[in-house]
């Protein structure tokens, strides 16, 4: 049975946290420590947890190693993920260069933009390509996660590009929504709406 949204959105708090908790050593945490550490309710952190089956132990909280293992599964950040962004300007070329240098559970493979003046050029090791090759590398490289960071009256055409080559869960971060159906993922992130919440709680 698919886990609640909310709860969906808080394993990766979690996960990040028990990385944090295993590469310092620790072997234990307790629910009110965890949920402290990944800012949300103690409450709903063994909620969430409790979706998972019964992982914790009374007095000595959760092992570390289980829990992380159990969430990794869940999320299949067990296994590394290819990812395909489209739209290589100044925030795709960041996108680029931190998948390529902090992450082991993300695999950069493909860049794609339209723009003739970065064609060919190399950005983060891997060689920019024009869309219209798209399909021949994410269909022939296997299942991929989609970035899309192209301007906005050109974002949907590409969300629809990579959903017709196979790519299903994608980040949108072109200012306009998209949204391709129940069989699409479309993950829209509006940096100026949340600049936009900001500047009104500094008008309070």
């Amino acid at each position: 049975m698919p886990l609640p949204e909310p709860t969906i959105t808080r394993l990766p708090l979690y996960l990040r946290c028990l990385d944090r908790l295993h590469e310092s050593g620790e072997v234990a945490v307790d629910s009110q420590t965890l949920a402290q550490m990944a800012g949300v309710g103690a409450h709903n952190l063994r909620k969430d947890l409790a979706y998972l089956g019964n992982l914790g132990t009374r007095g000595s909280g959760y092992d570390i190693v289980h829990l992380r293992e159990t969430i990794s599964s869940i999320l299949g950040a067990d296994r590394t993920w290819n990812v395909a962004i489209c739209g290589v300007g100044n925030l795709g070329t960041a996108f680029a260069k931190y998948l390529s240098s902090t992450q082991d559970r993300f695999m950069l493979t493909n860049l794609f933009d339209v723009d003739p003046q970065k064609l060919d050029t190399t950005v983060a090791g891997i060689r920019v390509l024009h869309n219209d090759q798209m399909g021949a590398r994410l269909i022939e490289g296997g299942p991929h996660l989609g970035i899309i960071s192209t301007p906005p009256e050109s974002a949907l055409d590409v969300a629809r590009l990579l959903a017709s080559y196979g790519v299903r869960s994608m980040l949108n971060f072109a200012p306009v929504h998209i949204d391709l159906g129940p069989a699409n993922l479309v993950r829209n992130v509006d940096v100026g709406l949340h600049l936009l919440m900001l500047s009104y709680h500094e008008m309070l």
